[in-house]
């Protein structure tokens, strides 16, 4: 098995707790970005770059 990089780690598995707010704050943006017009290629694409 490889070493694995200490500074690599899954939130989810961390901090559940921060990983459900991240979940929710992304849906809340993706709702608004929509509301504002925004196409869902848009919106994944920003989704992806953040």
């Amino acid at each position: 098995m490889a070493d694995r990089d200490p500074l690599q780690f899954f939130l989810d598995k961390s901090n559940p707790n921060a990983w459900k707010a991240v979940i929710r704050l992304s849906r809340a943006v993706g709702d608004d970005a929509r509301a504002a017009g925004l196409s869902e290629q848009l919106i994944e694409l920003v989704n992806l770059r953040v």
